[in-house]
């Protein structure tokens, strides 16, 4: 036991100076590096460059040279490069065995790079959210939601799952349904909701704008009321339009309840 302890504190007597050295340079890299971050952030920036791959790169960047850096500080603590590397490949098979979601994040932000099935400012619906893509990182795509929530999608599902992209035809159709009592005039309403569609100016003309019965249920008729408008307008314009159609059917005394 005693003589353990005297090896112990041989070990630690030959190395600690090297230690400190290589914390102390660990620290003051990753300081270094945050800054070769924002560095290369201004860069990229000022290049013409797709809006998608400036956050990707800029991760991958900043992984590479923290992987760097504790290779050389390792080396620093007497640790070999070729020891290291085959440390860092057993310590990546382990880690790549507690880490497979992170691993499938990763692989999953490469095929959407390569593939983009959406960019930037694109408006896209995954996994039950919808909003706008603001930024594509190693392991997660970050999205804003009409509500102004910022939602971190992983990669990994999001590569594999279906994905809606709103923005990819430039217009989206507007549905909106509501019920009416089967005494009410169908003529009427849809006259009435028609002169409201077609005289919004974001609402588009072709294709045309329609007001459908698309169904007859113990509660009433249910109406359907379809447009095309721009896809960065499709939300005022159909918050606008509900509103309209509110008051107009109100003021034209007729009961109903509208549900999308």
């Amino acid at each position: 036991m005693q003589e353990t302890f005297i090896l112990l504190k041989e070990i630690l007597w030959r190395y600690s100076p090297r230690i400190i050295i290589a914390i102390g340079i660990l620290f003051i890299g990753f300081w270094i590096i945050n800054r070769i971050s924002g560095v290369v952030e201004r860069l990229i920036s000022s290049r013409k460059m797709d809006e998608t791959l400036k956050p990707f790169l800029k991760s991958v960047i900043n992984v590479i040279l923290k992987l760097a850096l504790i290779g050389f500080c390792a080396m620093i603590v007497g640790i070999r490069a070729t020891s290291f590397v085959a440390l860092l490949g057993a310590m990546g098979i382990a880690v790549g065995i507690a880490l497979q979601g992170s691993l499938s994040h990763f692989a999953g932000g490469m095929l959407l790079m390569g593939f983009k099935p959406f960019k930037v400012g694109d408006i896209i619906k995954a996994q039950d959210e919808t909003g706008t893509v603001k930024a594509i990182t190693v392991f997660n795509t970050i999205i804003e939601t009409p509500q102004k929530q910022i939602v971190y999608l992983p990669n990994g599902p999001l590569s594999s799952g279906k994905i809606i992209n709103y923005s990819k035809s430039g217009r989206m159709r507007l549905d909106i349904n509501f019920i009416v009592d089967f005494k009410s005039d169908f003529h009427l309403i849809q006259k009435l909701i028609l002169d409201i569609i077609i005289d919004h100016p974001y609402v588009h003309k072709q294709p045309s704008p329609h007001v459908y019965i698309e169904e007859m249920g113990e509660k009433g008729m249910k109406i359907l009321v379809t447009g095309h408008t721009n896809t960065g307008d499709f939300l005022k314009t159909s918050y606008d339009i509900k509103e309209k159609i509110k008051f107009a059917l109100e003021e034209a005394g007729i009961d109903f309840g509208i549900k999308t």
